[in-house]
Order: C-alpha cells, then sequence, then structure tokens
C-alpha cells in the first residue's frame, strides 16, 4: 500500500487548511508532492513549525484576554455587590429624615443668592455692565 502525503486524514485539519491557504507554503506542498526530497521536506516542516507556533501563541493569549476580563468583571461585580451606594438611606439613625442626598451641595449656584442688592452690583463683565446702564428705565423693568 503507497501512502503519498495526499492520502494523510491530516489535510482536513483546521491547522493545516489554514496553513496551506497561503500560497507559499501551497506551492512549497506541491514541491515536496511533486519532488520529495529532504530539503524540501525540512524547509516544509521549519515552516509548518513556525506557523504552528504562532498559531499556539495566538491561542493562548487570546483565551487569556478573555479569561482576564471575565474575572475582572466578576471581581467588579462583587465590588459593586458589596458597597452598594444608597443615596437615599438615612444618615446616622432612622429617625433622622436627612439623607446623603439632602446633604451633597449644589455645584450650580443661583445667580441672585449672593450679596448683590440690586442688577448694577451683580454685573462684572464691563461690557454688559455699560450696556445695561444705557438702557431707559422701561427697558430695565423687562
Amino acid at each position: 500500500m503507497s501512502q503519498t502525503l495526499l492520502n494523510f486524514d491530516f489535510l482536513n485539519e483546521p491547522i493545516v487548511k489554514r496553513f496551506l491557504a497561503d500560497p507559499q507554503n501551497q506551492r512549497l506542498f506541491q514541491e515536496v508532492t511533486e519532488n520529495p526530497n529532504e530539503q524540501n521536506h525540512l524547509l516544509l516542516d521549519r515552516k509548518f513549525k513556525v506557523f504552528y507556533k504562532k498559531a499556539r501563541m495566538l491561542k493562548y493569549f487570546s483565551t487569556m484576554i478573555r479569561i482576564s476580563s471575565i474575572d475582572f468583571d466578576k471581581k467588579d461585580r462583587k465590588i459593586k455587590q458589596r458597597f452598594l451606594l444608597t443615596l437615599d438611606a438615612p444618615l446616622n439613625n432612622e429617625d433622622e429624615k436627612t439623607t446623603r442626598t439632602e446633604t451633597i451641595p449644589d455645584p450650580v449656584e443661583e445667580p441672585f443668592t449672593t450679596s448683590c442688592v440690586n442688577l448694577t452690583e451683580c454685573i462684572t463683565d464691563p461690557t454688559l455692565y455699560e450696556a445695561y446702564t444705557r438702557l431707559n428705565k422701561k427697558q430695565k423693568k423687562y
């Protein structure tokens, strides 16, 4: 029974199919099957070993990235469940009605809550102040 490289079942393996998808590797494989000699066999073997090593490393790194991202999500979810931010809970004891949201200062300050008696004292922009002073009483009323 004569066996050639074309009769082997390994040609149906996905890694071999990907290796032979490269035209250069396909040509080298055809040359080995048509003209089998030691030099061609060694060259094909070396190329496949390099290809296989890269494929294994790529598979390892992609698996490690996937697993580490899953672990990170698990840890993050666990921390968030452990330390819930409850803003509506009472501050000290349940008798008090003050919540955390009520103690947070409002970053937006109302424009007329400062110590301005009238509008002319509150205007800080010189151009706007000059334009305001040119208005008549009726225009200032609105």
